[in-house]
């Protein structure tokens, strides 16, 4: 996919300095919570596939043992797992998504 390149939208900072907000405070606080959120998100990650290297050692052990539920087994764990990652990836552009300024639609206004 390609994208385009447009000239980022210009800072209100200005006008909220003018309404008192600390834009040094807010953009600390926002950068906090966004590597807190990183954070979190990449320990979600590795118990999931630490959960997830433990499911196909019993599906292993349980395929040794000749049981004929291992391939079930096999194909709901990585099923299982492919939805994860796909969960992570919605919520990634999701996260892009609100990053990204609403596009200025003239077409509704009266001219």
């Amino acid at each position: 996919m390609i994208e385009l390149k447009t000239e980022p939208e210009k800072p209100k900072v200005p006008a909220l300095r003018e309404w008192g907000l600390d834009m040094d405070k807010f953009q600390a606080k926002a950068k906090a919570s966004l590597d807190s959120a990183r954070t979190d998100l990449s320990e979600v990650r590795g118990v999931l596939q630490q959960a997830l290297v433990e499911a196909k050692q019993i599906v292993l052990d349980v395929q040794k043992s000749g049981k004929p539920a291992a391939a079930e087994l096999k194909l709901a764990f990585e099923r299982a797992w492919n939805e994860i990652e796909e969960g992570f990836s919605r919520a990634r552009e999701k996260g892009r998504e609100v990053r990204k300024p609403p596009a200025d639609d003239d077409s509704h206004r009266a001219g």
